[in-house]
């Protein structure tokens, strides 16, 4: 049998199915088939079942996220199954288990799974329009509002976003040996924009008053639009954190990955939205705009511990916004040139 490294990525789905048919077999439904949909950082599949209703089944890659990551996304997913935030449904196995360990024949150990339900609707980044925007904002406010009334269990993540990098990941851009390997990278530029960034993140993390669990990762690639409703997913960075730290790793993405040419427009639509529903939560003038320095910190801390042919060059690109930062405490990624 060839080695489980060795295979394509649907290979690797191939030779896991036995591990997955295994674990569904534990779960109150009766499946009928499997497709893969998705193979990013976990590998997705949809359950189809004999009574018509599909299913989400999610393999954790080995090494991504916890145990206690996943458990706790579990619980928070199922105290707000009764609302109208939209978000999956959890299952739990007949035994009463948030999620399963399984394998099979040729695989290198066992896989963690859990069971979602599956959500209908079109990709949210192809409709990036000021009306779904304005829904984004009451989203983000009707999820902030009910973690205020959300009690976790004593088994619950700890885990705070008290830093950019709050995963466990290696902190590269602080390790010596990645300074001596790119001498050309204006390492006292990088350390300048920590030190403001983390004096923003010390600043809102002195006042406990607000926090509570937060999505941490709902930018518009996780939201899919349903007849004009929008339904959040991928909720396995839940952790603790502030509001507007939850507004500012979405609002960078949108100003990464969005037009550009509408960002501003954007972002008024979607701070709209949230004040229907709650205060907006900066203290200060672009106070959210440290945080989203603190992402683009993290993205160039990911480039270099994981596509470090690219580092130098990834640095050369963010390094003008960087420093309108510094200078004026905005992040704005440049429209046509300027």
């Amino acid at each position: 049998m060839k080695d489980f490294f060795a295979l394509t990525t649907r290979g690797k789905v191939n030779r896991m199915r036995p591990a997955m048919w295994k674990a569904l077999a534990r779960y109150d439904i009766q499946p009928t088939r499997m497709k893969m949909v998705g193979t990013d950082t976990n590998i997705i599949m949809r359950v189809d079942t004999a009574d018509g209703t599909p299913y989400v089944l999610r393999t954790a890659i080995p090494g991504w996220r916890t145990e206690m990551d996943n458990l706790s996304e579990m619980i928070w997913l199922d105290a707000m199954k009764d609302t109208d935030i939209g978000a999956p449904i959890p299952y739990a196995t007949k035994d009463g288990q948030w999620f399963v360990y399984e394998t099979a024949e040729g695989l290198p150990g066992s896989f963690r799974m859990c069971l979602l339900s599956w959500a209908y609707g079109s990709p949210m980044e192809k409709a990036l329009t000021p009306e779904n925007l304005f829904k984004m904002g009451e989203l983000f406010a009707k999820l902030h509002n009910f973690s205020l009334t959300f009690t976790p269990p004593a088994e619950f993540t700890t885990r705070k976003m008290a830093h950019y990098l709050s995963r466990d990941e290696d902190h590269d851009l602080f390790e010596a040996e990645s300074r001596d390997e790119f001498p050309n990278v204006d390492w006292d530029f990088i350390d300048t924009v920590n030190e403001k960034v983390m004096s923003a993140f010390n600043d809102r993390y002195a006042d406990p008053t607000g926090l509570r669990v937060i999505h941490n990762d709902l930018w518009f690639g996780n939201i899919l639009v349903n007849h004009g409703r929008l339904l959040p997913f991928d909720f396995e960075d839940t952790l603790w954190g502030y509001p507007l730290q939850d507004i500012a790793m979405s609002i960078q993405d949108l100003d990464d990955d969005g037009p550009r040419d509408q960002f501003d427009a954007l972002l008024g639509q979607f701070k709209a939205g949230y004040c229907t529903l709650a205060e907006w939560p900066e203290r200060y003038d672009h106070e959210m705009d440290h945080f989203r320095a603190g992402r683009i910190l993290w993205i160039a801390n990911y480039v270099l511990g994981h596509e470090e042919e690219y580092f130098e060059q990834h640095i050369k690109a963010i390094t003008p916004m960087l420093e309108r930062f510094l200078r004026t405490g905005v992040v704005r990624y440049p429209v046509n040139n300027s």
